[in-house]
């Protein structure tokens, strides 16, 4: 089942109040986990997004998120967030652990919804569509699904109701420059925020408009993570787009203010 629009406005104030705690793989660890709450750790990491600049020093790469009393394993090298380019991100602990929990579900996203996927040459003009925007070749081999997850036996009256979770995602497979696929998608998503990977980049975006609530996630990868970034490679381009249905709850005036009626 997907959670409610209602459900996941409550795991958002509860998140709030369990800021200062390790997730500790709180929804990474789950076999399943709502897609939906992709955008909700973006806005409580948007909330918190100052605590980045303040610290306590360097901080390790990455591990991979585990249960409570587990043994800590490694994340394959690809897929842990890198320091920076001087190897100095100086980031309080609590937004560094919650960065890597956010990236560990929509990681574990890109992964279901890429399993199985076969690369064609013949674009079926459906990658655009889930993308949002253009890509940036039109000839590599690529791959696209779009899906809407929503509760059953929605009635007329629900009809201008959002669906629960709308997920889209795009994988392309190319040999190119990666500085230059990266530059590519930082102009079609200019308000993203950039996460370096070992082997690539992470953009990262997301916005709230009223009850919906989107999550954007651009992934650059390389084959070979050794390689200069300006020499052509193998290498993946990966796009997930969340958009769920978030419902905050009524402020108390005007919850009175309803139950009493005009």
């Amino acid at each position: 089942s997907v959670p409610l629009p209602e459900t996941r406005a409550a795991v958002r104030q509860l998140l709030e109040t369990r800021w200062s705690e390790e997730p500790d793989g709180l929804f990474s660890s789950l076999e399943y986990s709502d897609p939906g709450l992709i955008p909700v750790l973006k806005d409580l990491l948007r909330e918190h997004q100052d605590s980045a600049a303040a610290g306590y020093g360097p901080r390790p790469v990455s591990e991979a998120p585990r249960k409570k009393g587990a043994a800590a394993p490694r994340r394959p090298r690809e897929m842990r967030l890198a320091p920076s380019a001087a190897g100095q991100v100086k980031t309080r602990w609590e937004y560094q652990a919650w960065l890597d929990e956010t990236y560990a579900v929509v990681d574990g996203w890109m992964r279901r919804l890429g399993e199985g996927a076969i690369m064609d040459r013949r674009r079926s003009g459906k990658e655009e569509e889930a993308a949002g925007f253009p890509l940036h070749s039109s000839d590599c081999p690529a791959w696209a699904t779009s899906l809407v997850l929503d509760s059953p036996g929605q009635g007329e009256a629900d009809s201008q109701r959002l669906p629960l979770v709308e997920l889209s995602y795009v994988r392309l497979a190319d040999h190119a420059r990666p500085e230059t696929v990266a530059a590519y998608y930082r102009r079609m998503v200019p308000r993203a925020r950039e996460r370096p990977l070992q082997n690539g980049l992470w953009l990262d975006a997301s916005a709230t408009e009223g009850e919906r609530w989107t999550s954007l996630d651009v992934r650059m990868t390389a084959v070979e993570p050794g390689r200069p970034r300006h020499e052509e490679q193998d290498l993946f381009v990966e796009i997930l787009q969340v958009r769920a249905a978030v419902t905050p709850p009524e402020e108390p005036a005007a919850a009175t203010a309803t139950a009493a009626g005009p």
